[in-house]
């Protein structure tokens, strides 16, 4: 049976043994379906992202947008986030969606919802250098 009838479900990326999926019905139509075929399978390993974004095979996945950007890796970018060298990577990953790289940076709702420069004096750096010319 499927979760969405009549509808391609294209959330999803598997590599080896590894496999993500994008829906939270789908994957536990997944777990479900694949319990009664004795294929082991570790919940240990059951990642759920609370901000809709993950790093699956030198990929990422955002809130629907995926970007390619082997060999950049989420270490790699979490090394950098208290360095104002993490802005010209995040230029080049998001396109300039400054809400995103927000998210990205780990601010809260209130720092990414604004649609002008935050009070905070990092937020106000990350948003002057983002906009700045090359």
């Amino acid at each position: 049976a499927q979760v969405y009838p009549g509808v391609s479900f294209t959330r999803y990326a598997i590599l080896g043994d590894d496999i993500v999926i994008g829906d939270e019905r789908v994957a536990e139509h997944y777990c479900e379906l694949i319990s009664p075929l004795n294929v082991p399978f570790s919940l240990e390993k059951l990642l759920v992202s609370s901000v809709g974004a993950l790093e699956f095979a030198k990929r990422f996945f955002i809130r629907g947008v995926t970007k390619d950007f082997f060999p950049v890796s989420c270490h790699m970018l979490r090394s950098l986030v208290s360095s104002i060298s993490l802005v010209p990577i995040m230029r080049a990953i998001i396109s300039k969606d400054l809400p995103l790289s927000y998210r990205l940076w780990e601010a809260g709702y209130r720092v990414y919802t604004r649609r002008t420069a935050p009070p905070r004096r990092h937020w106000n750096r990350h948003f002057l250098i983002f906009h700045s010319p090359n």
